[in-house]
């Protein structure tokens, strides 16, 4: 049973996005998750990050999301992945005077073990 759950976490983090990114203030960056485009770009001010993410499939309409992030807060960004398969997940976080991008650990596996 162990066995199974390393195997099936090490499929999922095989499926995760390949990169852990610094972002700075006013300069974007792509990013793929599972057949979904995004683009990410921040501004900073006195207190927030203001976190400006466009994501959008082939075919549909983009969708914007806007985040004000203070230090020590975070979000996710995912993508379902195909039945019994794990999600894509970007989790964007800002630590002091730093935006860090980087992909998300799927969870599954830690709900199963006691």
């Amino acid at each position: 049973m162990k066995a199974l759950l390393i195997a099936t976490a090490l499929g999922a983090m095989a499926a995760t996005p390949s990169f852990a990114d610094e972002l700075f203030p006013q300069t974007g960056r792509t990013f793929e998750l599972g057949g979904v485009n995004g683009s990410i770009y921040y501004t900073a001010d006195d207190q927030d990050f203001r976190v400006v993410t466009t994501v959008g499939a082939e075919g549909a309409s983009p969708m914007r999301h806007v985040a004000f992030l203070r230090d020590g807060q975070s979000l996710r960004l995912e993508v379902p992945g195909k039945a019994g398969s794990a999600s894509r997940t970007l989790v964007i976080e800002r630590l002091g005077d730093r935006l860090h991008l980087a992909p998300g650990a799927d969870l599954r596996a830690s709900l199963v073990l006691d």
